[in-house]
């Protein structure tokens, strides 16, 4: 799968634009959205929207917190410091040295959090709608991992289990907040 990517990767061509562009719903936006509900629910005294806003912020932090404890204990390097051998590892190394901090995805998990969040939320208030909420937040949130594949910054394992994790880091929050459903 990764010489099936690295294949059709350029450096400058729509492809890299639009994998920059998908990459970033797994940084600093899903933390960023996150807070900006919770204050706007805050301050327009909106208890539904600060909820979700929390609720998506903790997830957010939770998978966060797991995934750089794992990606430091395992250190796994990244495809683009060891792209012939997904297998090398260097145990520590992934707190200290970022091309040692391969998995989990953090930009997946993070994505696929806020995604299990939002879907839950939004398919509750919108139930005829469900089917669409769940496709185009998952969708969103899988195109961050295809795009940091894209990139060469992630195995697809790490992917997988960066979404694994960020999708259970939701159901957790939602869990802890509002009891099973």
């Amino acid at each position: 799968m990764m010489r099936g990517i690295a294949s059709i990767r350029s450096t400058d061509g729509p492809g890299q634009k639009a994998t920059v562009l998908a990459a970033s719903l797994g940084g600093v936006v899903p933390l960023s959205a996150g807070t900006l509900m919770w204050a706007g629910g805050t301050l327009f005294h909106h208890d539904g929207l600060r909820n979700l806003g929390s609720e998506s912020t903790q997830a957010v932090l939770l998978s966060g917190v797991l995934t750089i404890g794992i990606k430091g204990i395992v250190g796994r390097m990244r495809p683009n410091a060891s792209p012939d051998d997904p297998d090398v590892y260097r145990p520590g190394r992934g707190f200290v040295n970022a091309s040692s901090a391969s998995f989990p995805s953090g930009h997946t998990s993070a994505a696929f959090a806020m995604a299990t969040v939002l879907s839950r939320e939004l398919s509750a208030r919108f139930p005829r709608e469900r089917w669409l909420i769940r496709g185009a937040l998952y969708g969103a949130a899988g195109s961050v991992g295809l795009a940091r594949m894209y990139q060469n910054a992630h195995w697809p394992s790490d992917v997988v289990t960066g979404a694994a994790l960020g999708t259970l880091s939701g159901m957790q929050v939602l869990s802890w907040n509002r009891g099973p459903r």
